[in-house]
């Protein structure tokens, strides 16, 4: 089996200084002897979206929009200067996401295999690493990862922390940052190469040091079951009871949640983020009667992501990882309903 081999680690930051920087605070609603973030037992859970296109020009090639991204994504962070920011843990140990400019990291990379094959072995395609325990304020929580192979095809892998976003936001994000690489597509040509792209040069040996190689075992995609509520005031910890509850109907086969779990409940500027552990009941409360609908990645869209106008890609994919042994529930509030996926262990 092919292995993948990263040919350059680049960090993109905003086009502009952001200023004032904003900041989520995340509560760490846990037992006494879990109070501090780094010893929780628990990796950070992550989205990985992995999208797949053929060689559509002869000009095309995933080395050339990897030079975009650099332009494009930048660009597009002055929006969204959060993506690009960090963890930040205060001596009394207060939790914050601040929207530092450290940067979101772009990593290239090839692989001898063809769109086709490469289907097959989605977690080479994305690079994710847990932040560092001892120094979390340095770790990314957000990478893109462009993957040229050997048939002249290439893919564009995503991974973001669900600390710092969730899979609705980070593909609404997304979205948003490929309407602006494509203007910068259209407005390139053979005659004029983007900044960052020098096909005329001998590219470097790729970087084979195994600390540079994106660990598999953390990218393993979670069974995962997403629903969607209305959006009104409720108990997040008895919602998370009664998610549980219906994913293990939902998925069958015996599954089970474990006694307890983890629920993390996205924050936001206004409203801060939480992480807890759960008890776990036979059936929780939905609070107010409301209805929860079953929901599936599909939703997403990413079918309709083009990095060349027009150009659909030939596969996408997208999952949730964590190396988790308990399991876990996200919730992510909105204005208009309310996204909670359940991840089992």
């Amino acid at each position: 089996m092919a292995e993948i081999q990263i040919a350059a680690m680049q960090t993109v930051v905003p086009t502009k200084p952001t200023s004032p920087t904003t900041s989520t605070k995340l509560l760490l609603l846990l037992p006494p002897k879990s109070h501090n973030l780094l010893s929780l037992p628990i990796s950070t859970p992550a989205f990985h979206a992995v999208l797949f296109f053929h060689k559509a020009s002869p000009a095309d090639s995933g080395w050339f929009h990897a030079a975009l991204i650099k332009e494009s994504l930048s660009l597009a962070l002055v929006d969204h200067p959060i993506l690009a920011g960090r963890l930040r843990i205060s001596a009394s140990e207060d939790v914050d996401i601040v929207s530092n400019d450290s940067g979101v990291r772009l990593v290239e990379a090839k692989m001898d295999v063809t769109v086709k094959e490469a289907i097959d072995q989605l977690q080479k395609l994305v690079f994710w690493e847990d932040f560092n325990h001892q120094n979390a304020q340095f770790s990314p929580l957000f990478y893109v990862q462009v993957t040229n192979f050997s048939c002249g095809g290439y893919s564009l892998g995503l991974s973001g922390s669900l600390l710092l976003t969730d899979p609705f936001a980070a593909t609404s994000f997304l979205k948003r940052w490929i309407t602006i690489h494509q203007s910068l597509v259209s407005s390139n040509n053979d005659s004029k190469f983007p900044m960052f792209y020098h096909p005329h040069l001998t590219r470097a040996a790729p970087l084979l040091s195994p600390d540079l190689q994106s660990n598999t075992k953390r990218k393993t995609p979670s069974d995962s079951v997403i629903f969607t509520f209305p959006a009104k005031d409720s108990d997040h910890k008895e919602l998370a009871k009664c998610c549980v509850y219906m994913a293990e109907q939902e998925i069958g086969n015996g599954r089970r949640m474990s006694d307890e779990f983890w629920v993390l409940i996205k924050g936001s500027p206004e409203n801060d983020g939480e992480i807890l552990l759960v008890r776990r009941s036979e059936k929780g409360s939905m609070g107010g009667g409301g209805v929860g609908l079953t929901a599936s990645w599909g939703e997403l869209g990413l079918e309709n992501v083009c990095l060349n106008r027009g150009e659909k890609p030939d596969h996408s994919s997208c999952w949730i990882s964590s190396s988790s042994e308990e399991g876990f529930v996200f919730i992510s509030p909105g204005s208009d309903a309310i996204k909670v996926v359940v991840s089992f262990p």
